[in-house]
């Protein structure tokens, strides 16, 4: 069992998966979310906590490590899940899998593409009817999604279109990879498009944290518990940073794992027995690293933002940060 305090946190790591316990522990997960999301005791709503669930897109487990500010105020505050499984390892599926508790077979969404996931499948299997915000907003929870929401939103929906379940929307349109250029996007903002363009202000990681801040404190005026989800495209490629952060980590490497360009593959699957990497590519992967750690910079500054406008609002102690 876990036991959590109120005004502690996590930081969810993920490893590779053993097949039998996936469904135990996906199951178990979303029992411990529903136990805490609903009231302990009849009579007792006062004590619900509120919920800050900050997602990246592509990020890895050891990029952490240059994310100080996020392990100091979550991960140094709180508690680390040591096993975190994914059944399908993309995007679409996961988001999925988080926002229902179900396995990507159940919610229909096995791809980041329409023809077999993304938002049309999301939305055509019903999952827009059924998951955490829904059901949160159904007992009195004041819920938000800020950042990315499904691969291919809102396909052929007008681009004004907010799913139920969903107090407060700021969500970008999804048109090809531009809101992963991090400028010249356009946000969906409670039912009104707003376009940003290129200065320096409308880097999208900080307009999100900017939008999950302003969500916060409408929430603690209002008296209502929330449930936030900051859900931001960095460190997904191409890994745009902010300008404040472009020239950090000139010397930054991928981490050599024991797999790192491992010389002998006869082990290996077929499909994993590649040639050995050449200097050229295994430079190309480390600019593309440093890249990456770059525009996690504004993530951690995020993490940041949110906790003290969590503290400011007198909502530390009442919220759980994942």
């Amino acid at each position: 069992s876990i036991n959590f305090k109120k005004g502690s946190s996590a930081v969810l790591r993920p490893i590779h998966a053993i097949p039998r316990e996936r469904g135990r522990l996906l199951r178990a997960l979303a029992l411990f979310l529903l136990l805490l999301l609903l009231p302990f005791v009849p009579g007792m709503a006062a004590a619900r906590p509120s919920f800050v669930l900050i997602l990246a897109d592509d990020m890895d487990a050891a990029a952490l490590r240059w994310m100080p500010q996020t392990r100091e105020l979550i991960a140094g505050n709180g508690l680390t899940f040591q096993r975190h499984y994914a059944q399908v390892a993309l995007c679409a599926p996961s988001r999925a899998s988080y926002l229902t508790g179900r396995y990507a077979q159940n919610t229909g969404v096995l791809t980041v593409d329409n023809s077999n996931g993304g938002f049309r499948q999301w939305r055509r299997n019903g999952n827009e009817q059924r998951n955490l915000a829904v059901s949160l907003h159904v007992v009195g929870y004041r819920t938000a999604l800020v950042g990315k929401y499904q691969n291919g939103f809102p396909d052929n929906l007008a681009q004004t279109y907010i799913p139920p379940g969903w107090d407060y929307w700021a969500v970008a349109m999804q048109r090809g990879d531009t809101p992963y250029q991090q400028f010249n996007y356009k946000l969906n903002v409670n039912g009104k498009l707003v376009s940003y363009g290129t200065s320096a202000a409308a880097y999208g990681t900080d307009v999100y944290a900017g939008k999950a801040v302003e969500f916060i404190r409408q929430s603690a005026s209002a008296k209502k518990d929330f449930f936030l989800l900051l859900s931001l495209f960095a460190p997904h490629s191409p890994s745009v940073p902010a300008p404040r952060h472009a020239k950090l980590f000139p010397d930054a490497q991928v981490p050599r794992t024991p797999s790192f360009a491992e010389a002998d593959v006869t082990d290996k699957p077929a499909f994993l027995r590649y040639p050995k990497l050449s200097t050229a590519a295994i430079a190309t992967l480390d600019r593309n690293y440093g890249q990456r750690l770059r525009s996690l910079q504004a993530v951690d500054e995020a993490v940041r933002k949110v906790h003290d406008a969590l503290k400011a609002a007198g909502r530390l102690n009442d919220t759980y940060i994942i």
